[in-house]
């Protein structure tokens, strides 16, 4: 180990008991570089500095509030998609503290969490035009669109220009539930007395979609 690599791993031993990710408060980092106090976090990717995080550290104590709460939610959930790093996530590309944990109803318990770009309805009156008659499209232009799955229902969270835009399905409404996949994209498609729902899981993996799908039929029989 060079001179170099030993000042970087004495300085990371110094101050790891209270260093952590500004964004998503993990505490798996690597030093960046080979300057001291610059650092990149492992799970997330984002970069920062130990001063950074010394001025960030009044949010992470708010994070620390969670944790508690968030590690049961994620120990009693069926799918994997639901970890701390998700429910901890920032739902805005420009506002990270807008958690994705905060959505949730207290004592709402999540089990999956799907990611995609886009919701598409069809029914109910919402829309007619470019999609066909009365079909309606949210794209999530500020952020990724997280449909979660929950022991009470279906949400759906769209990050928009102009406001945030949500989508609640309660189980007793789906009348029928289907999985769609191709080569790139991933479709939830979610059946109701009054409308279809299109659910994005382009981000997510097919395991879990699937997973979803018979997590909801298993809810509404």
């Amino acid at each position: 180990m060079g001179l170099s690599d030993r000042f970087r791993s004495a300085w990371i031993e110094a101050v790891e008991e209270d260093l952590e990710c500004p964004q998503c408060a993990s505490s798996n980092q690597s030093a960046k570089g080979m300057i001291a106090g610059e650092m990149k976090c492992d799970d997330c990717g984002y970069d920062y500095s130990y001063n950074e995080r010394v001025s960030t550290k009044s949010r992470s104590k708010e994070w620390r509030e969670h944790e508690e709460h968030v590690d049961e939610l994620v120990e009693s959930a069926m799918g994997e998609s639901v970890t701390r790093e998700a429910l901890l996530e920032g739902m805005r590309f420009d506002n990270k503290d807008n958690l994705l944990v905060e959505f949730l109803d207290d004592g709402e318990q999540p089990h999956y969490i799907l990611k995609g770009r886009t919701i598409d309805v069809e029914g109910g009156g919402d829309s007619t035009g470019y999609w066909g008659n009365d079909r309606s499209r949210k794209n999530g232009t500020e952020g990724h669109v997280h449909t979660i799955l929950t022991d009470k229902r279906i949400v759906a969270h769209i990050p928009q220009t102009l406001g945030d835009d949500e989508r609640n399905v309660p189980y007793d409404s789906v009348n029928g539930v289907d999985f769609d996949t191709g080569l790139i994209h991933k479709r939830l498609t979610v059946q109701t007395y009054g409308r279809t729902y299109h659910f994005s899981g382009s981000k997510s993996s097919k395991e879990e979609c699937r997973d979803a799908a018979k997590f909801i039929r298993i809810m509404t029989e």
